[in-house]
């Protein structure tokens, strides 16, 4: 390397007098002074940003007697699910498909061991209808 490049590598001292990359002083910002105090401006919700924002609230729920802080949209599963389990068809319908749509995360066997024989004829009645129809 030349000594040339090796010169023009160096910082310059900044004077203040003005010229390139350097501003006269009355020019300079203060010290903590932002050059941009408004920030770039945020960009415009979505229906989709209120939606999870409203989803993920945090609520105290009482469950097994104990306060629980969970989040809104855990409550409305839960809620489902209880409504599924009192033999609700229109909950039962949307636990199956949700259940059938995230069966690559979970095996049929994992969801299976916490069925006994009266669990399973259910189901199978059920899939039966659902494919007469």
């Amino acid at each position: 390397m030349s000594e040339d490049n090796k010169e023009s590598k160096k910082p310059q001292v900044k004077t203040g007098k003005g010229g390139y990359c350097d501003p006269p002083v009355k020019h300079q910002f203060k010290k903590g002074q932002s050059g941009n105090p408004s920030g770039r401006p945020k960009k415009p919700k979505t229906l989709e940003d209120y939606f999870l924002e409203e989803a993920m609230k945090k609520r105290l729920i009482k469950e097994d007697g104990q306060e629980v802080k969970t989040s809104q949209i855990e409550i409305v599963i839960k809620q489902i699910f209880a409504q599924a389990l009192k033999a609700d068809h229109k909950a039962r319908t949307l636990v199956l498909k949700y259940l059938t749509l995230y069966e690559n995360s979970a095996t049929i066997d994992e969801i299976e061991k916490g069925f006994d024989a009266e669990d399973e004829a259910i189901l199978e009645d059920f899939l039966r209808r659902q494919d007469a129809s």
